[in-house]
Formats: C-alpha cells, sequence, structure tokens
C-alpha cells in the first residue's frame, strides 16, 4: 500500500467566487493495488484552517483502508458489487 499525505496552499482561480482567496488544503491518498482512496479537507484561510484542524486531524488519522465488502461478502477486493449481493 502507498500513503501520500500533503498540506498546502493556493490561490483560488481568478474567476468566479472566491477568485483570487488563499486557501489551505490537506490532503491523504492511499493505493492499494489499482484502487484509490482520497480525504481531502479544506478551508478558505489560516484562521479557519486551524480552527478545523482537530476535525480535520480525527478524519485523516481514523481513515482505514480495507477491503469492508470482503469482510461481509467473503469475496476480495470486488471491483463492484452486484445487485444481488448482500452485505451483513
Amino acid at each position: 500500500m502507498v500513503d501520500l499525505e500533503l498540506e498546502h496552499s493556493y490561490v483560488a482561480d481568478p474567476v468566479g467566487d472566491g477568485a483570487g482567496l488563499t486557501w489551505r488544503r490537506w490532503l491523504r491518498v492511499m493505493y492499494l493495488k489499482d484502487i484509490q482512496f482520497t480525504i481531502s479537507a479544506e478551508a478558505e484561510d489560516n484562521g479557519d484552517f486551524e480552527y478545523w484542524r482537530p476535525a480535520f486531524l480525527s478524519i485523516m488519522r481514523t481513515a482505514q483502508f480495507a477491503d469492508w465488502a470482503a469482510q461481509a461478502t467473503g469475496r476480495s477486493w470486488e471491483a463492484e458489487l452486484s445487485q444481488d449481493q448482500e452485505l451483513g
């Protein structure tokens, strides 16, 4: 499994709502085989970002990359569940 994490600032697109504002984003991306799981948390400015950081931290640190469907169905890493498969 590959687990990547990045925290960065960027300036919003100069057109539309929020034009030219500086945003902060925290991004976590996990890969296993050909499956990708992405979490993104962002806020409009540094003050808002720091205010929400405890909530972001909880989300970022408790996310698990696991095959929940395999635990329920007994088949691992299905591309998608068919209509006749039952979970639980």
